[in-house]
């Protein structure tokens, strides 16, 4: 009684639980689609960059583009060349910092779009150190192509859908990184934060965007995408584009689309991942116990014909009958001859039948036979002899085919 009382609590305690994490979910009818940020260049979801690879193309419509995902490549020589690259998180490496610097500084151009930056020039650019973080629902994208005319555009940061906004994490630069280190400001945000900074040189240039979600497909439906994207690229002189998807350089397609990565970002999903694990642990608890009480082994029954067996071997051995032995060792045989091979003991060509069926030659089933016809003749069979008839109708036993 104590024990189903125990089940029934528990199963109560699950119970209340389940409607304790059911209150602290919202149901949403959301469509299938992933609305992280990735900025691969051939994702449609929102906020991939497929939209930024085709305005690409059209905006340079007369100069050859080449995306390209692993070395940076050379320029060809002569051309002038700009080197895009775009995603979550830029990052180089030393060779491939200073790399980019030598390109700019020879008359190419460099242009990074990432949320951060890691690499030198030859100065460190790493995260937080120039950058600092602020939140909003929408920014006031502020720009200019004529110093007399301010243009703008409100850029809605959506999230789930395309009706409610969702206040999103963006990074600006701190104005340590235009002052000192000779960055000019191009666009900026709410609260005049730059966005947009390019360091010049005598015909190459070296700009940053802290900004991907202003060039993503999501970002593409609203007004002032074309007007953004023109400020950004405008003055660009150049005879080939050659660009690539951040991400992927660093950890390769099958990391940058981890599953994973998008159920641990996603609030709701996130609390379901830690429920179903919490729900399996008490599982393997409660319901792992066996439920019913343990079989006991039974004993394995005897062979009691066997038993016999041994029983009569016995009888006869403590009585020195070896005589009455034999006999029933030759009426055995006659029994199995006749009922295996079809001949007949009183057959006069018994032998030479038997010895053309079993393959076992004629002199062998005649002494065979010899041997068990004298035991009935003998005053006493000794066990020596008893033994060697045994040991000849065993032989033959095996030889007969």
């Amino acid at each position: 009684m104590k024990t189903n009382n125990g089940i029934y609590f528990i199963l109560a305690a699950l119970i209340m639980g389940a409607l304790f994490f059911m209150t602290m979910f919202k149901y949403v009818d959301v469509p299938d689609v992933n609305w992280s940020p990735n900025y691969n260049l051939d994702s449609e979801e929102p906020y991939g960059a497929m939209v930024f690879t085709e305005v690409l193309d059209l905006y340079f419509d007369d100069i050859e583009t080449e995306e390209f995902n692993g070395d940076i490549p050379e320029p060809a020589y002569g051309e002038k060349a700009l080197y895009v690259f775009i995603g979550s998180k830029a990052r180089f490496p030393d060779d491939e910092s200073r790399k980019l610097d030598s390109l700019s500084e020879m008359g190419h151009h460099v242009l990074l779009i990432a949320d951060k930056f890691e690499f030198t020039r030859p100065y460190a650019i790493n995260g937080m150190g120039v950058m600092e973080r602020f939140d909003a629902e929408k920014l006031e994208v502020s720009f200019s192509r004529d110093a007399d005319i301010d243009r703008n555009y409100v850029f809605r940061n959506y999230e789930q859908d395309f009706e409610e906004l969702w206040e999103g994490s963006f990074l600006s630069f701190k104005p340590e990184l235009i002052t000192e280190w000779n960055f000019d400001q191009r666009i900026t945000v709410d609260l005049g934060r730059s966005v947009y900074v390019v360091s010049e040189y005598d015909s190459g240039s070296f700009r940053l965007h802290s900004i991907p979600r202003l060039f993503s497909n999501a970002a593409a439906l609203q007004e002032g995408y074309l007007d953004h994207f023109h400020e950004v690229f405008d003055g660009i002189n150049t005879d080939k584009v050659y660009y690539a998807d951040a991400d992927r350089r660093i950890s390769g397609p099958e990391q940058a689309e981890n599953p994973m990565q998008y159920v641990m970002g996603q609030k709701s999903l996130r609390r379901a991942y830690y429920l179903t694990l919490i729900t399996g642990l008490l599982f393997l608890l409660f319901g792992g116990k066996r439920r019913q009480k343990v079989i006991p082994t039974r004993k394995v029954n005897e062979n009691t014909s066997l038993e016999y067996v041994k029983t009569v071997s016995r009888l006869f051995q403590k009585q020195n009958q070896n005589q009455k032995l034999v006999n029933k060792m030759q009426k055995v045989f006659y029994h199995r001859i006749g009922k295996q091979y079809f001949i007949d003991k009183n057959d006069p060509d018994f032998t030479s039948l038997l010895s053309r069926k079993t393959k076992v030659p004629e002199e062998e089933i005649d002494d065979l036979r010899n041997r068990l016809a004298v035991a009935s003749e003998m005053g006493s069979y000794s066990d020596a002899l008893l033994m060697e008839t045994y040991t000849r109708l065993d032989r033959f036993y095996k030889k007969a085919q």
